[in-house]
């Protein structure tokens, strides 16, 4: 009888088990009640850990403390350090909060796995967590100009420490038994509730102190800095408590090592994630997370607005509410460990608690039947308004005031406690407890944070958006928005079945929770055919980094250059942008060929980084050139940056060569998933610099850094640190054929532009020319649009363009995920090509001034800078929804189904030889799209022809697709044939 060892622990004690082959044979026929007897054979005589367990419930209840402690009073702490705040800079500070919890999650997640230690990973998020509440309760001592940006690092380093949420709930899934594991989940979800319960109600306790300040020791006391002090009490208890008790215990099944696999001859294998059944649970957790959010981040200004709550008022009253509904959860979190609830059919239990959530806007949606309107806040004699600390009521500064009805406040609390009480629990978990049932018996740490990932994405997005839209619109859009996601969540559960014969309730694709398929024992493969993702990480993240530095200088090149020289002209503007292009160009045609005759890319790339930081130290010393020399120096800066930017080809080339054939696919599209990453990430990290009101100069001898130019600052350090990153860890690696340098010159040449079909490369090439074409324009031709336009002169409408922007990269960045992992990954590129042209058909249609749009004549103000630039205006008439709708949907998905596939597709044609070269000349063709764009502009700008945008991108777009049809359909050729034959 054939044995397979499978290594089990638990505790510190290794345990090698033994199970028989004929088991392992019907394994997939067999029932789920038998499969998880055998998987309880498996683990028999393990036990849970409930003691460590416990502790974890400890440091999670401190998490929703920190969580819920300062939501309803942040709002006024940031009021009485700078009245002149906007409701902005609450959203700031929340969307700050969730950035870190956004890096924290994987971060944390990653050293926990790789070092096989939650330990080292809870120590340090409850290390930050301290720094983070120091800095919180220190703000009063800071400048009150800059109290926003220390309000935001400090959040940024909370939310960052709370990023071990993820490590928390991966340590307690998997130091249970699978028959707890449902108790431990709703009992780790009833301890961050508790939190929630006692953080308002600390805050609540704490409003004692009121906003007198009382000295403690260097710290001013007050009822909003004594919280983040108690705090700092607990996470310091904390932190000495888990050094001395914390004992680490895992029961799961560990691969074998590699050296065992090399000496038997095989590889155990634990069976695979299903990640259709993963991508549904992280759905739901990003919509949960992301309408949770919109009312964490509302709850105070709204209630300020709709009843009159003064902020004493507000944090009394809404502490309560939050106090009780938090109680309520508590005892349904119990019911799931503990009662009959237990064994209800988790899809049913998801539908109630979301159709819950689903009362909680409709009942608000500020209805006709409402009779009563909102009070004003009062005026002084000064004509200011009274601060909140004394008067409540909606701020004079919104239109909406006069026609948004009060929300009785009588439905307002029933349905937020039911919100919170009921729709709550039933909703994260059930779908929590599923998500680590579908993960089974391996360490979770790593997805369980990409799990804590996207609902901390999901918060960073509702916070932003959940505050701009109560901006323009009170609770309408607000509400429209939270019942049409959870809505749609309702409706994703039409691909959720129930198993016969089973407690567990799964989806489509039979999920036994983390027994489908137990082991497989395969033959052990050769070490080089498998894709070197350590390498390719380490790409990725300069991919990553110079997709930041795209957006970066985008973002700020055009206020640095009318900041350093008053006098610019528009075209010398475009002047130096044609400058970073050139550099690119060169530099890419240089970097393509230098690798191929060297086959070497740490050269490379330690060039290429050489030039990048050079580039932004000269961009940073700009200020204390004289202003004749300044538009030659931008252009020499732009220029190295290009030139260090051009890269970016051979970093695809790398990518494309280190991978296998069965991962070149996903390989392809998370490299390009990694670039608009970049640029997504460079928007969000200085929209804030860009749309601030405040103007930062710091003085350092006759150098002045200002929000221009810190990000080159920025860049240059990031830059600094991945080169020490880069020494230190990376191996190159190749799976190909490599060039022969014995060849003659002419026969060398020959090959280097070979590919196996020439029609199809070129019809490829176009692709990508047209795509970087639009995406290029599109990124830069609203940079200075905006700044002209009326609509989008105030910084909150500049704001508004920043959101659509990221949007439209998250859409095209979550797009580019789902079709390089399962099963997406399993379309054919070329339908995805032609799809993402047909959407790209429709949002140039959508944007042209159709006859029956409303038009409305907006003249440029005649203070500005480049009045006569009034051609840029040419969309004005289109609807604000079309825009934003059709951009968000069309653009977003049509580039990410356009990029990725006609990389992938073109490296198809270069066999297994050494891509460098080629898909240099493919990035090549993209920078020559780049100067196109800014051609296109300078046209546009001249003839005043705007109106001919989108009609010659719909033509373009149009003529990619039938070529496109007619190259992999073969319908060109069928047209041929017909005519020979009727000829004939």
């Amino acid at each position: 009888v054939f044995f397979r060892k499978v290594k089990m622990l638990a505790g510190k004690k290794k345990k090698v088990m033994n199970i028989e082959n004929k088991e392992k044979a019907d394994i997939n026929k067999l029932s789920a009640n038998e499969k998880i007897k055998i998987i309880n054979k498996i683990i028999e005589g393990k036990r849970t850990d409930w003691y460590s367990i416990f502790m974890m419930f400890t440091i999670m209840l401190l998490s929703g403390i920190q969580l819920t402690i300062y939501s309803t009073s942040i709002w006024p702490y940031i009021l009485l350090l700078d009245p002149s705040s906007h409701i902005s800079s609450l959203g700031y500070a929340l969307a700050f909060f969730s950035l870190g919890h956004v890096i924290g999650s994987p971060f944390f997640g990653g050293i926990a796995t790789r070092f096989k230690s939650n330990k080292l990973a809870i120590s340090i998020g409850l290390v930050i967590n301290v720094i983070g509440n120091i800095i919180y309760a220190s703000l009063q001592e800071f400048s009150k100009k800059y109290i926003i940006y220390f309000v935001c690092i400090s959040r940024f380093l909370i939310g960052f420490g709370i990023g071990i949420n993820g490590v928390l709930r991966s340590y307690c899934v998997t130091a249970c038994i699978p028959d707890d594991r449902r108790k431990v989940v709703a009992l780790f979800n009833a301890s961050f509730v508790v939190g929630g319960i006692i953080g308002p109600s600390l805050q609540a306790l704490f409003t004692y102190f009121d906003t007198t300040n009382k000295k403690f020791i260097i710290f001013n006391i007050n009822m909003f800095t004594i919280p983040a002090l108690f705090m700092v009490f607990l996470y310091i208890i904390s932190i000495i408590y888990c050094s001395i008790k914390f004992e680490e215990t895992f029961i799961g099944i560990e691969k074998a090592s590699l050296s065992e696999d090399i000496r038997n001859n095989k590889k155990i294998k634990l069976f695979k994630i299903n990640y259709t059944a993963v991508v549904i649970c992280i759905i739901i957790t990003f919509i949960h997370s992301f309408t949770s959010t919109i009312i964490d981040t509302l709850a105070t200004p709204l209630s300020i607005a709709q009843y009159n709550w003064n902020d004493s008022e507000v944090i009394l009253y809404n502490g309560l509410i939050n106090t009780s509904s938090s109680v309520i959860a508590f005892v349904n979190y119990m019911l799931q460990a503990f009662t009959f609830v237990h064994n209800i059919d988790q899809r049913k239990l998801l539908i109630f608690g979301l159709s819950t959530r689903f009362t909680y806007p409709i009942f608000n949606y500020p209805w006709f039947f409402y009779q009563n309107k909102l009070d004003h806040i009062p005026v002084m004699e000064n004509g200011t308004e009274y601060p909140t600390i004394e008067f409540g009521g909606c701020s004079n500064k919104y239109e909406w005031c006069d026609y948004v009805n009060r929300v009785p406040l009588i439905i307002y609390c029933i349905t937020m406690t039911f919100y919170l009480a009921f729709g709550n629990p039933f909703t994260s978990a059930p779908n929590s407890s599923l998500y680590a049932d579908i993960l089974g018996l391996r360490r979770q740490g790593f997805m369980q944070g990409m799990y804590e990932l996207f609902g901390s994405i999901a918060r960073v997005i509702g916070s932003i958006i959940g505050s701009y839209l109560f901006s323009i619109s009170g609770t309408i859009y607000v509400m429209i928005l939270q019942g049409f996601l959870i809505l749609f969540t309702i409706v994703l559960f039409n691909t959720m079945v129930k198993e016969k014969n089973s407690n567990f309730h799964l989806l489509k694709i039979n999920i036994v929770p983390g027994f489908n398929g137990i082991l497989e024992a395969k033959e052990y493969k050769k070490y080089e055919d498998k894709s070197d993702w350590k390498s390719i990480i380490l790409v990725y993240l300069l991919i990553f980094l110079i997709g930041i530095q795209f957006s970066v200088f985008n973002i700020t090149i055009f206020p640095y250059f009318t900041f350093l020289d008053p006098y610019a002209e528009f075209r010398t503007y475009i002047f130096v942008m044609i400058c970073h292009i050139l550099g690119q160009t060169v530099g890419t045609v240089f970097f393509g060929y230098i690798n191929v005759r060297i086959s070497n890319y740490n050269k490379i790339i330690l060039m290429a980084i050489g030039y990048l930081i050079f580039g932004n130290i000269l961009y940073l010393f700009l200020s204390i050139i004289p202003i004749f020399f300044v538009k030659f120096a931008l252009s020499i800066s732009r220029y190295l940056v290009g030139y260090g930017s051009g890269i970016l080809g051979s970093l695809y080339a790398y990518c494309i060569g280190a991978s296998s054939e069965n991962d070149k696919k996903s390989v392809v599209y998370f490299s390009v998933t990694s670039y608009i990453l970049g640029i997504t990430t460079g928007h969000l990290f200085f929209s804030l610099f860009r749309t601030s009101m405040i103007q930062p100069k710091v003085y350092f001898c006759s150098l002045i850094i200002t929000k221009e130019s810190l990000p080159s600052l920025l860049m240059a350090f990031m830059y600094f640190v991945y080169l020490l990153i880069y020494l230190y860890s990376f191996n190159e690696k190749f799976f190909g054929i490599e060039y022969d340098k014995n060849m003659s010159l002419e026969k060398y040449f020959v090959s280097l532009f070979y590919v196996n079909n020439f029609k199809k490369a070129i019809i490829l090439m176009y692709n990508w020319f047209l795509i970087n074409l639009m995406f290029y324009t599109y990124e830069s031709f609203p940079i200075f649009w905006t700044e002209l336009n009326i609509l989008f002169r105030k910084s909150w409408k500049i704001l508004t363009f920043e959101i659509i922007t990221g949007m439209i990269f998250m859409t095209a960045i979550f797009t580019t995920l789902l079709i390089g992992l399962p099963p997406l990954k399993k379309l054919k590129s070329y339908n995805l090509i032609i799809f993402g042209f047909s959407l790209l058909i429709i949002y140039n249609i959508l944007n042209c001034s159709l006859p029956f749009y409303d038009i409305t004549n907006i003249e440029p103000q005649s203070n500005t800078t480049f009045k006569n630039i009034y051609s840029f205006n040419g969309n004005q008439n289109i609807p604000f929804e079309v825009y934003v709708l059709s951009a968000i949907f069309c653009l977003g998905i049509g580039l990410s189904t356009i990029i990725g596939p006609t990389l992938f597709e073109f490296s198809k044609l270069l066999d297994k030889k050494r891509p460098s070269f080629m898909i240099n000349m493919l990035q090549l063709i993209g920078c020559f799209s780049q100067l196109m764009s800014l051609v296109m502009i300078l046209i546009i700008e001249h003839y005043n022809i705007s109106y001919f945008y989108m009609i010659i991108f719909g033509i373009l777009s149009f003529i990619a697709l039938t070529i496109n049809v007619f190259c992999y359909y073969g319908t060109l050729y069928k047209i041929k044939i017909l005519l020979i034959r009727s000829i004939n």
